[in-house]
């Protein structure tokens, strides 16, 4: 249903665009399976060379996306944007410990990985503060609720370099403009879990704006062990 969406006008102004032409679209994916396929053949080969040296069992080999990229849909065609299908990404390990074929869905990010590597080396200190954790110490220790989402890449964005800033729950997926609270997109995937509706204005979600906001706010602000 998000695919070539219908009516955007609940977006705010800077997301509604025009449906783009689905033969345009078709001609997008087929371009960017092919060059996956160049991702494809450098991995085999790098894991082949790995099988011939016998280091194989003494490596973790972590494939993973610093972005989603929508084809399409709520009629886009390009990244950075605050929906799920930019901001969830894959994740597969394969490595020393690592059980062949279990599936983990408790909720990590990009800031983690750093922790994990450094733990993976033998407990290596990092040079500086670190805002993610282990992966081996999230879930029964360090359960989550709530992660903290942003979108932007430059000062043409906002003074801080993003555009969009919010939270992610399990239910719900929730983001304001910079500079503008008044602005954003709020998402209830439980009732809408193709993000068709933005909920954000609506007064039966009031509560819940005011409580991701605040999420927003703290989780914005700390870093470190914070």
């Amino acid at each position: 249903p998000a695919f070539q969406e219908r009516n955007v006008g609940d977006l705010p102004p800077d997301l509604r665009v025009p449906r783009v032409p689905t033969r345009a679209l078709i001609r997008l994916t087929r371009a960017r399976a092919r060059a996956l396929r160049s991702a494809d053949d450098a991995v085999a080969r790098t894991l082949g060379r790995l099988r011939e040296t016998g280091e194989l069992q003494n490596t973790y080999v972590v494939f993973t996306s610093d972005n989603g990229f929508q084809i399409g849909e709520h009629r886009h065609t390009s990244k950075d944007l605050p929906f799920d299908e930019s901001f969830h990404i894959p994740l597969v390990i394969r490595g020393p410990g690592i059980p062949a074929g279990e599936r983990i869905g408790e909720p990590v990010t990009l800031v983690d990985l750093g922790a994990t590597f450094l733990d993976w080396a033998g407990g290596v200190a990092p040079g500086r503060p670190l805002d993610g954790l282990p992966l081996r110490e999230i879930g029964d220790r360090h359960p989550r609720d709530t992660l903290l989402v942003q979108i932007g890449d430059s000062a043409a964005d906002s003074p801080d370099g993003w555009k969009y800033r919010g939270v992610t729950t399990k239910r719900y997926l929730f983001a304001v403009h910079a500079g503008d609270p008044t602005v954003g997109v709020l998402f209830d995937r439980q009732r809408d879990p193709y993000a068709t509706v933005n909920q954000f204005d609506r007064p039966p979600y009031a509560s819940v704006r005011k409580e991701l906001l605040r999420r927003t706010l703290a989780l914005a602000e700390c870093s470190g062990q914070a």
